[in-house]
């Protein structure tokens, strides 16, 4: 990969989900990527400049020309004044044949960008993502599954209290019960 300097980039932008995907999944990767980022070199962020506006199926599968049309147009500018002349760094989680990259920056170009890196993706598994998963406890598994069996054992404890913690009332019955016998 040819390098880059973090300093040469005047605005971080990160890869938009449509709404209704962000909905369902809770989180949008790109944005804990990109605020990670720009925490670490103090470059701009904002995500909500650009905008998906179209819902495509998800590019999982398809073949590079597919990937292309199946994202075209997908994206616009809300604010083409915040991009106005800034060079953009462009952040995305995957990065596979390009085809959403390139087109966020033909819409970014499109709206008065001077540059846009597109090239600078980060994979998953790259160290920065594990640092901003690790700050996200949304995005952590982990902490889900933790949270989850801590659940569990509360309301198993509270099935066991209830089965042995006995009402005033029962206990004069089972009294009786245990006299007659």
């Amino acid at each position: 990969y040819p390098s880059f300097r973090i300093r040469d980039y005047s605005l971080i932008l990160p890869v938009p989900l449509h709404p209704r995907r962000l909905r369902q999944r809770g989180f949008n990767q790109s944005v804990i990527l990109a605020r990670e980022i720009s925490r670490r070199h103090g470059v701009a962020m904002d995500f909500r400049t650009l905008r998906r506006i179209v819902d495509t199926e998800s590019q999982a599968g398809l073949k590079k020309e597919e990937r292309r049309s199946n994202i075209r147009q997908a994206f616009c500018t809300a604010d083409p004044e915040r991009v106005r002349g800034q060079n953009i760094l462009l952040v995305d989680d995957v990065y596979t044949t390009g085809s959403t990259l390139g087109e966020c920056a033909k819409t970014l170009l499109k709206g008065g960008a001077e540059a846009v890196g597109e090239r600078s993706t980060l994979s998953r598994t790259s160290a920065v993502w594990r640092t901003a998963a690790t700050r996200e406890p949304s995005v952590r598994r982990g902490a889900f599954l933790k949270k989850r069996r801590k659940t569990r054992a509360r309301m198993r404890q509270r099935r066991t209290t209830k089965r042995t913690t006995l009402s005033p009332e029962r206990k004069r019955v089972a009294r009786r019960l245990g006299a007659r016998k």
